[in-house]
């Protein structure tokens, strides 16, 4: 296993959203200006609904695995080994042995100078499919599930592959949210740009307790886990957090003992990747 940058950490503090007697000094922060959405038109029920009410805010960290946001195809523990194998033994891999319905874009692939021949070196230790997928942004690839496909196309062709759905916040509503904070949340701590930025960008429009969000695949499982964070709310929550890093960093906080001299790069990987415990490679495409 090895910690990648493909899930990053989106840290909230569910707090700042909940309208607590006595504590407005506490609440999220406006929007950008010039921000395109709009103003609710339901009634959240605050704290006067409730004033006895509790929120309860964990202390200890809490992760959300993308495993729960995802289809049972995509989260099933497996076992492979690829070694510099073309892009295209992975896919035929994907479809024969794990049953997915796959989609190659080659035409993006070749419009970025990229091969869809370009090698893999990659592995899986009892560990969900999905990892493999996300990890391929190490290529300048990545992925989106569109209905029951998995298409593996390239990064700048992902940005630009939006579709719409739909939130219902009525149970945050119920439960003392300001649906306003939420939204500048989202548009905040999510990746992709929003309405008021230059460029393609995505669209998000509150309606009641209903946000309609255009956006990237990405970005979609980005709010579906702010939500499930906001769900059972704790003082830090790492989003898209898949449990096998947190293995991996206890793995990189044992001391170990090495020696190198003028120790070509890849023996000494091979070397830590043996101390250690852990899978580490070399981003040779960034090098």
């Amino acid at each position: 296993m090895r910690c990648c940058t493909c899930a990053r950490k989106l840290c909230l503090l569910a707090g700042l959203l909940i309208s607590l007697p006595g504590d407005a000094g506490a609440q999220f922060g406006g929007g950008e200006p010039g921000s395109p959405v709009a103003t609710p038109t339901r009634t959240c029920p605050g704290p006067i609904a409730d004033e006895g009410a509790v929120v309860e805010i964990a202390e200890e960290p809490r992760a959300i695995d993308p495993a729960s946001l995802l289809p049972a195809a995509l989260t099933a523990p497996v076992t492979v080994q690829f070694k510099e194998a073309p892009l295209t033994e992975v896919v035929q891999w994907l479809r024969q042995e794990r049953k997915l319905n796959v989609y190659l874009d080659a035409v993006a692939i070749f419009d970025e100078g990229l091969q869809p021949t370009v090698p893999v070196t990659d592995q899986l230790r009892d560990e969900p499919v999905y990892l493999l997928l996300d990890r391929l942004n190490w290529l300048d690839l990545a992925w989106e599930l569109q209905r029951d496909v998995v298409v593996i196309t390239t990064e700048s062709k992902a940005r630009e592959s939006m579709s719409t759905q739909i939130y219902n916040l009525g149970e945050f509503c119920d439960r003392g949210f300001d649906l306003q904070r939420l939204v500048t949340m989202i548009e905040t701590i999510t990746s992709g740009n929003w309405g008021y930025y230059e460029g393609l960008t995505g669209e998000l429009t509150l309606h009641d307790d209903v946000i309609f969000v255009r956006h990237t695949f990405q970005v979609h499982r980005e709010i579906q886990a702010l939500l499930q964070g906001l769900r059972q709310p704790a003082r830090r929550t790492m989003l898209l957090e898949p449990p096998q890093h947190a293995v991996w960093r206890e793995k990189m906080r044992q001391p170990v003992s090495v020696s190198f001299q003028e120790t070509p790069l890849r023996a000494a990987v091979e070397e830590l990747s043996r101390l250690s415990g852990g899978e580490i490679l070399i981003d040779l495409q960034a090098l």
